[in-house]
């Protein structure tokens, strides 16, 4: 392995500051091999620098709740009416 460059979060305590956290950011190759470098986007999923959605839900997804609730709220109407008008 080569260098690592790391991410490092600070937290101040009183006067001083503390290391809240240190995660390794990127490695780089070492000096006699290709350079090369990898970082954690290089690990995660899909296309991240894009900005593409690939692999979302659809927005259309959303009337399938909304449907659901509205379904809630207005069968026991319509079934309360049912009844009202037919003992009528």
């Amino acid at each position: 392995m080569g260098p690592i460059a790391f991410k490092a979060e600070l937290r101040r305590v009183g006067e001083r500051w503390l290391v809240d956290s240190m995660v390794p950011a990127a490695t780089f190759s070492p000096v006699d091999q290709k350079p090369r470098v990898f970082a954690n986007v290089d690990f995660q999923r899909g296309d991240l620098g894009s900005g593409s959605a690939a692999g979302r839900l659809d927005a259309a997804w959303l009337l399938l709740p909304a449907g659901l609730l509205a379904a809630c709220v207005v069968v026991p109407f319509l079934v309360l009416g049912y009844r009202v008008a037919k003992r009528a």
